[in-house]
């Protein structure tokens, strides 16, 4: 017949070699959950960049396509065609000045930021 303090002692023995082994799968399952996660946000932001350009693609080709079907429809020879021809001519001006100028802003910028000394 075992001792109290033996049979104690056993207990205590079987409880801490639990707990390691617990440990141990909770810490390996831990490492194949990082691994997984870091196959599976490639994919994800793969699908959301390939979502995203096929949306636009779809709906610029919409936009433009269509666009340039009514403008074939319309003849060029008279007020209207000259007023749309004009106003295409003066909306892609403007665009370009826009684009220009915020393009010497940003370099404006870039070179203030270079020139003034780092907070300390």
């Amino acid at each position: 017949m075992k001792s109290i303090a033996t049979e104690t002692e056993e207990i205590v023995v079987q409880t801490e070699a639990s707990s390691k082994s617990l440990a141990r799968a909770i810490s390996e399952g831990a490492v194949e959950a990082c691994h997984a996660a870091s196959n599976v946000i490639p994919a994800v932001g793969k699908a959301v960049r390939k979502t995203v350009y096929s949306g636009f693609y779809y709906a610029t080709y919409g936009v433009v396509f269509s666009s340039l079907m009514i403008a074939s429809l319309i003849p060029s020879d008279n007020a209207m065609g000259e007023g749309i021809r004009d106003g295409a001519e003066a909306a892609r001006k403007s665009f370009d000045e826009r684009r220009i100028e915020a393009a010497r802003r940003a370099f404006q910028d870039r070179q203030v930021s270079a020139a003034s000394p780092a907070p300390a």
